[in-house]
């Protein structure tokens, strides 16, 4: 992963007025849907309930979800339900909190103790998948029946930087497992990166795996001030200080070493009203020949998301200037790839395949692949207005120049 901001240049396309997005946004809410997957129940609210149901939150609400098994059963986990079938896996608590922020679903999963499981020689099998995605969830399996193994979904275990090399347990051992058995794939590339991050003076550092979604949360307010925004440190000397998130909980995708701050009681920089989009990093992949390349937006409520992505460009004279990479449906060397979901807040990824070097006769070289992440917002009032982050420059070709390089064919060496 070697990359570089190009420099500082335009972010912001149109300023909204601040007053319009104070005003609207106290009376901004979201729903939160709740699912219970076996026999428990869910409180939220001071109010217990056994089956589905949705409420209403006003955005920026701390909300708690507490699970409760019922007799003969026990909590397994929370899971983020909101774009696969099964979700991922975001907490394995009984209690969730969190903010409300735009429209979610989670659900609550229970199962069979281990003990009644085993008793009547049938168990319960999980297949999780990279970040904790859960891809398949068998119950009441026959005890030595491998069967199941064949319909276990594999389609969606490559990712670009890693290669997936199976499972960490064997069919055999999975259908020997006398109770619940979780299984996890294994990836010969599990590089790790140092997360840092700080909040009121404590700074806390932990590690994460290349490519796993992760959390760094902070209080909503501190000493009678509101959180305003985790601001992401220069990664470079060619790179500039960001804000990352409006959020006190912030996810995101680890491609490489990351140093947050929480910001407190201060007004958004250089007019911004609430919009942050920015290049979060990429990662490519030889053997794979692809090069996935990462888009954040963070949107304060008070706005409506209409769309987000990324524009892609090899041309140095548009990808340098940001006058001319901007989104134009008549210039085709501007490549867009545009976002299915169009939350408050989340990541895009746009994946570039068949990403190979170009043959020069004397020497071999891979493009330089400009990005530029943008989202497109609407105020209270119906006004929409287009907002870039700055260009980004994807380069892996090193020791170049007039008399080539060692490693100018091999990037990645």
């Amino acid at each position: 992963m070697r990359t570089r901001i190009i420099a500082v240049l335009l972010t912001v396309a149109v300023v909204f007025c601040t007053l319009v997005f104070s005003a609207a946004a106290e009376d901004e809410t979201c729903e939160i849907y709740v699912s219970i997957n076996g026999s428990g129940t869910v409180t939220v609210n001071d109010v217990e309930r056994d089956e589905s149901f949705s409420s209403s939150f006003s955005v920026g609400d701390s909300v708690t979800l507490t699970a409760t098994a019922d007799d003969g059963y026990e909590f397994l986990y929370w899971t983020n339900i909101e774009n696969s079938t099964f979700g991922r896996i975001v907490s394995w608590e009984p209690e969730l909190t969190f903010d409300a922020v735009t429209y979610a679903r989670y659900e609550a999963v229970f199962d069979k103790l281990e003990d009644v499981s085993s008793a009547s020689e049938k168990h319960t099998i999980v297949y999780l998948g990279l970040g904790e995605k859960v891809l398949s969830f068998q119950q009441n399996v026959a005890m030595e029946y491998t069967g199941f193994y064949n319909s276990v979904p594999t389609s969606g275990m490559k990712v670009s930087g890693r290669t997936w090399n199976g499972w960490d347990q064997t069919v055999d051992q999975v259908a020997a497992t006398d109770g619940r058995v979780y299984v996890r794939p294994l990836y010969s590339t599990d590089a790790t990166f140092t997360i840092t991050w700080t909040v009121d003076g404590v700074t806390t550092t932990r590690t994460e795996k290349y490519l796993d979604e992760t959390r760094v949360t902070a209080p909503s307010t501190l000493d009678g001030e509101s959180f305003s925004y985790w601001i992401a440190r220069a990664r470079d000397v060619n790179s500039v200080d960001e804000i990352a998130s409006f959020y006190a909980n912030y996810n995101f995708i680890v491609t490489g070493d990351v140093t947050l701050e929480a910001i407190y009681g201060e007004p958004y920089p250089q007019g911004n009203p609430g919009v942050a989009i920015r290049v979060a990093g990429d990662f490519a992949s030889k053997e794979e020949k692809t090069l996935t390349i990462i888009q954040e937006h963070s949107v304060v409520s008070g706005f409506t998301v209409t769309e987000n992505g990324l524009l892609l460009t090899k041309n140095d004279q548009i990808g340098s200037f940001s006058d001319r990479f901007v989104i134009d449906p008549n210039n085709s060397e501007i490549t867009k790839g545009k976002s299915k979901v169009n939350t408050l807040y989340g990541n895009y990824r746009a994946n570039i395949d068949n990403w190979t070097p170009v043959d020069m006769g004397s020497y071999t070289y891979y493009p330089r692949i400009y990005a530029r992440a943008y989202v497109i917002v609407r105020d209270a009032n119906g006004n929409i207005a287009t907002y870039y982050s700055d260009p980004y420059c994807v380069e892996y070709n090193y020791d170049t120049g007039s008399s080539g390089g060692d490693n100018n064919d091999d990037p990645f060496g």
